[in-house]
């Protein structure tokens, strides 16, 4: 299983880096794009401090649907997942379109896979869900460690 963080003040529809520790803190080290856009900005000075979103991903799980419209999971779904998104292919990446909320459970994903006005899984057909969980919103703070090397630590959870 994976983390990946979302700083606020710099995720929208796309993000700028790698969604790990290790990117944002490069890429903040750089002034962002240090391009003149929207994103570009002076490096962060040691201890300033970034709210981000978490979402851990757990490991792909197959989507069947049957020729009668059931829908199953292989493994089983977990619980408390957040959402899932359609991949492309094994180990590629999706569609902003096709990113469903499970709020309420594998019923949710199921009622939104197999929607017969709208199908994302058509009857006979299999696909890999990549399974994300919604953790505690964080504040990670900027350092700058031995001979400068740029670092997003954990400072706490967010109230």
């Amino acid at each position: 299983m994976s983390r990946r963080y979302y700083l606020d003040r710099y995720t929208d529809e796309i993000v700028p880096c790698d969604c790990t520790l290790e990117g944002w803190a490069a890429w903040l080290a750089k002034g962002g794009e240090n391009d003149g856009s929207d994103w570009s900005f002076e490096p962060p000075a040691h201890g300033t401090e970034y709210k981000a979103s978490v979402i851990r991903f757990g490991a792909d799980i197959t989507a069947e649907r049957l020729l009668d419209g059931t829908v199953t999971f292989t493994p089983p779904l977990p619980s408390g997942v957040g959402f899932a998104a359609l991949r492309y292919g094994a180990g590629a990446g999706w569609s902003a379109d096709d990113i469903l909320d499970a709020g309420s459970g594998a019923e949710c994903l199921i009622e939104q896979l197999a929607d017969e006005t709208c199908p994302m899984l058509e009857r006979g057909e299999t696909g890999l869900l990549a399974i994300g969980f919604n953790e505690p919103d964080v504040l990670l703070r900027f350092e700058l460690g031995e001979g400068g090397t740029p670092r997003l630590v954990f400072a706490g959870l967010v109230q």
